[in-house]
């Protein structure tokens, strides 16, 4: 739950279990590794007598730009890189002006305004929590009361009743995520989870032999 309002915690966490996993334990034979860190796009790189350093596209510079350093730390919002020991090298090839290419270095380095790969949910976790926990509540009383009063009888036809409401809410709720959104509109949600099954419900009741 957590990891949704601030999916940075999830990226550090992954980035010290792979750099970790590079290293081994300790008394293990020093040998050339490299563990790749899911999500974040970077991997660690160990060689013998060399500290860890991770590697992979930089942030700046255009697609053909690389980097590594000795240590890297991410904003909870991912939109903040924070390196040590920091080398970024640039292709010419991706230079649109001359002469092309750089190569920059630096003990320390912090980059601002990044596009992040995933970005954060609008709710904390308690209050995303209790909307999806009361919302699953509601719909499937809705949708059992539906089954009943409509007389559906077909298998088929309640299931689609009982999945239209899960459906609704959750096609609302992934829509509000995309973007920031007040915290009111996910009342939407409930809403939305709701009225799918009456709606299907009422369907249902005209295609079921009387």
């Amino acid at each position: 739950g957590r990891e949704a309002a601030a999916p940075g915690r999830l990226a550090r966490e992954l980035l010290v279990a792979a750099r970790a996993a590079c290293v081994g334990p300790p008394g293990a034979e020093a040998a050339p590794r490299a563990v790749d860190v899911p999500l974040v796009g970077i991997s660690w790189v160990c060689l013998p007598g060399a500290p860890p350093r991770a590697v992979g596209p930089a942030p700046i510079g255009g697609p053909r730009a690389a980097l590594a350093a000795a240590a890297i730390d991410l904003s909870d919002d991912l939109r903040t890189l924070v390196a040590d020991d920091l080398a970024i090298v640039i292709d010419p090839a991706s230079s649109a002006e001359p002469p092309g290419g750089a190569r920059v270095r630096v003990g320390h380095a912090v980059v601002r305004g990044l596009v992040p790969f995933g970005r954060a949910s609008n709710l904390g976790a308690i209050a995303r929590t209790a909307l999806l926990g009361s919302t699953a509540a509601m719909v499937a009383c809705v949708a059992a009361i539906v089954v009943l009063r409509a007389r559906v009888a077909r298998r088929a036809l309640a299931l689609l009743v009982g999945l239209s409401g899960a459906a609704g809410a959750l096609l609302v709720f992934s829509s509000l995520e995309r973007g920031p959104a007040p915290a009111v509109l996910y009342l939407v949600v409930p809403l939305a989870g709701v009225l799918a099954p009456i709606v299907a419900g009422l369907l249902a009741h005209r295609r079921t032999p009387g």
